[in-house]
């Protein structure tokens, strides 16, 4: 079942990449859930260790570089996050998400850290159980 901390912290994500750029649009309410192959979510690392706070800015980082890319694909170059205002959403986004992302199972991140769109990271993230 999700938790509400993972389902913030994708929420908040949208809300800035939204936001942050002048669009306009409001962040989707529920992010459309895709499929996942399960051998790309074997072939990244599930080991047993616990995640680390470095692979949840690293996830972080995953979801804004996903995120602009997807904004590069139907907007203007001008409505699309800048490195400042990405670098601002980050600092919000790594804070508000770490505590949640530090309970995901390792498939979780593992899921999120191999798709390749944001509702792909949404749907990894927003059904992951706590650990």
């Amino acid at each position: 079942m999700a938790t509400s901390a993972s389902t913030s912290a994708c929420a908040i994500a949208w809300a800035l990449l939204t936001l942050g750029c002048g669009d306009g649009r409001p962040a989707p309410a529920t992010p459309t859930p895709v499929r996942i192959d399960a051998g790309t979510v074997a072939a990244v690392d599930a080991g047993p260790e616990p995640v680390t706070e470095a692979e949840c800015a690293a996830l972080a980082d995953h979801m804004l570089a996903v995120g602009v890319a997807e904004q590069r694909l139907d907007r203007p170059e001008e409505r699309v996050a800048t490195p400042e205002q990405v670098a601002t959403i980050r600092a919000g986004l790594v804070a508000e998400m770490t505590p949640a992302c530090l309970t995901f199972p390792r498939e979780v991140l593992a899921c999120a850290m191999a798709a390749s769109s944001t509702d792909g990271i949404a749907a990894c993230t927003i059904a992951a159980p706590s650990s």
